[in-house]
Formats: C-alpha cells, structure tokens, sequence
C-alpha cells in the first residue's frame, strides 16, 4: 500500500510536466508593430530630418525587443517548471521502485 503513495504523487508530477511542456510550446503572440501602424507611416510626412526616423525605427525596435523578451522568459520560467516536475517524479518512481526491491 505504501509503494502506490509515491507512484501516485509521480503520476501527479508527470501530467503536471507534460502541461507545462505543451503550454511552454504553444505560439506566443508577439508584439509588434501593427499593420495600422505601418500603414501611417506610408501617409506620413516624409520631409522629417534623418535623424528622426532613425529614432522612430530605434524605438520600434526596442519595443518589439522588449517584448520577445518578455514572451520568452514567460516561456523560459514555465520550462524550467517543467523540469523540476519531471525530476520530482522521476525520483519518486525511483523511490518505489527502491520500496519494491527491500519489501520483496
């Protein structure tokens, strides 16, 4: 009866694991610039100085950096979850299987 506590908590860890892989897996929606957006920049005055639009695309950029960043620390956090639930049951299979070997 003992050996099936941890057999079980292992289960637990294995579909908590596969989740987390699945979700870490899943597309993000990255932020960016909109079609809109892209869009007005076509209707826009094209007389601003150089210096201008190399600050608006530097802008862009790094919003767009700043948020790939985040999606994938978000993702980064929610494999790291995964493992450590993968490792939890691992080791509690490996504790039942030790359960089986000294009750036999």
């Amino acid at each position: 009866m003992a050996i099936r506590v941890p057999l079980y908590a292992a289960l637990v860890f294995f579909v908590v694991a596969a989740i987390l892989g699945v979700i870490t897996n899943r597309p993000a929606a990255y932020q960016g610039v909109s079609e809109d957006g892209l869009d007005e920049l076509l209707t826009r005055d094209w007389s601003d100085p150089p210096d201008t639009a190399r600050k608006m695309i530097a802008e862009v950029l790094i919003t767009e950096l700043k948020a790939a960043r985040s999606a994938n620390d978000t993702k980064s956090s929610l494999l790291l979850a995964a493992i450590a639930a993968e490792v939890a049951a691992m080791a509690l299979v490996a504790a039942s299987v030790a359960l089986v070997i000294a009750l036999a």
